[in-house]
């Protein structure tokens, strides 16, 4: 799901750029190597269904790929790495784990799913919010310019997080 947002996000940036032909050439190149490599290991190797999940790994990454270097050649600019990737994945790892257990405390005191997530949810967002702030993945200025930025920040600084 990641890699097929990345790789939407990249073909409107491209398009943007008045590159509408780019988007379709990367989509056809990365339905070829998808199409090889699944024949491939389906053919070669006894992966069974997983060759199936390999292919559609790799189609909207090889997509994203290619649209990220074409875009960087457009504009001349390196995406930032740290700050656009490892930082929201790191948070959403760390998120998940918090979800997953308070979502298991409140399923084991109630046994009710829709109580359950409720908390679970809400722990959620907030360990996000605070990872994201934690490691630098954004600036007081960037967290100003959300919807209700004011109140974000504020609430970043009394919490010690920015």
């Amino acid at each position: 799901m990641i890699f097929y947002a990345l790789s939407t996000v990249t073909s409107g940036a491209l398009q943007s750029l008045d590159r509408m032909n780019l988007p379709v050439v990367h989509s056809l190149v990365s339905l070829i190597v998808h199409v090889i490599l699944v024949f491939l290991l389906l053919k070669f190797t006894s992966l069974g269904v997983y060759s199936l999940v390999a292919g559609n790994v790799t189609y909207p990454l090889l997509v994203c790929w290619l649209n990220g270097r074409s875009v960087r050649k457009c504009i001349g600019k390196r995406q930032e790495v740290v700050k656009s990737f490892c930082v929201p994945f790191l948070s959403s790892f760390v998120m998940g784990i918090f979800a997953f257990l308070v979502y298991q405390g409140f399923f084991f005191l109630t046994h009710k799913i829709y109580i359950a997530i409720l908390p679970s949810v809400a722990v959620a967002v907030a360990v996000y919010f605070a990872m994201v702030l934690k490691l630098k993945g954004l600036s007081r200025e960037e967290l100003y310019e959300f919807p209700m930025g004011r109140r974000l920040q504020s609430a970043a600084d009394r919490f010690h997080l920015l």
